[in-house]
């Protein structure tokens, strides 16, 4: 089901080799910010792959969808199967 819902990316982590991965955007995500007492929501863009691709993602990993590329800005969730991120996206 994965190979069917994931577009197809390379995953560049830092001081590593990149690698071939499968991954799944969703825009326009309400985030909750870190440090805040008041109920504050920011919108931002989530990133999920499977742990088994990537390993243990850390900030600053970068993910490469053709002249599209997504830093990895903070690690939401991870089940050990699949991790999920907040990212920030750029373009060459």
């Amino acid at each position: 089901m994965w190979a069917i819902m994931g577009s197809e990316a390379v995953f560049r982590p830092q001081g590593g080799v990149s690698a071939p991965c499968l991954i799944e955007i969703v825009r326009d995500v309400e985030l909750q910010p870190d440090s805040y007492d008041a109920v504050v929501v920011e919108r931002g863009i989530t990133l999920e792959a499977m742990v088994s691709e990537v390993g243990e993602l850390k900030r600053g990993d970068v993910f490469e969808m053709g002249l599209v590329y997504f830093t990895v800005a903070k690690t939401l969730e991870n089940d050990g199967q699949f991790v999920k991120v907040v990212v920030n996206e750029g373009h060459y």
